[in-house]
């Protein structure tokens, strides 16, 4: 093999490594939004059908067809969820992948008529492969870093009604700004 044949393949593989890296993030990201939406067919697209989760024993452990509807019930009695992912790291070798990912998660709650904000900040263990073209996560960890409770201050919405809030569901402006946005393509 040439020198030039030789280059086109490095590059040909460092840029397939790109692609995979932003495809398996993205994997990321729609678990996120599913959640903090609830959207079950968006969070179907995350595990692959045989996929093992563990998020404890006092949580959740078992598969995604379980976890589904478990996962949308449990944030949909939340006044509020919001999934921030940070510090994603990698290692990735042909098609399967090791993810560590950190995640902060807010919640609003009523508790006993009052609110309350929790913030857990954790990190998901994912391995994840290509399956069919497509990569999702086979198995997930997650580690509980850090979690705090504190009465929730809402108040501030009180000054500004106007302002434009997110929700749950397919009444979050997103689903009407992706509609409108096709709509002009």
């Amino acid at each position: 093999m040439g020198t030039t044949q030789a280059s086109t393949l490095s590059l040909e593989r460092r840029v397939q490594a790109i692609e995979d890296r932003q495809l398996i993030t993205d994997v990321i990201y729609r678990y996120c939004r599913a959640l903090d939406r609830l959207d079950a067919m968006l969070l179907a697209t995350v595990f692959h059908a045989d996929a093992r989760l563990d998020y404890g024993p006092g949580i959740y452990q078992g598969k995604p067809a379980t976890f589904i509807p478990f996962a949308l019930e449990f944030q949909g009695a939340m006044e509020h969820t919001q999934h921030k992912i940070t510090n994603l790291l990698i290692d990735l070798t042909g098609d399967r992948a090791f993810c560590e990912s950190q995640v902060c998660a807010l919640h609003t709650l009523k508790r006993q008529g009052e609110l309350f904000d929790l913030v857990v900040d954790a990190r998901f263990l994912d391995c994840m492969s290509r399956r069919a073209g497509e990569w999702r996560i086979e198995t997930r960890l997650e580690l509980i870093d850090f979690a705090h409770e504190r009465p929730s201050t809402t108040g501030w919405f009180e000054h500004g009604p106007e302002l434009h809030r997110g929700r749950h569901g397919t009444d979050d402006h997103l689903y009407q700004a992706q509609d409108a946005w096709r709509k002009r393509r």
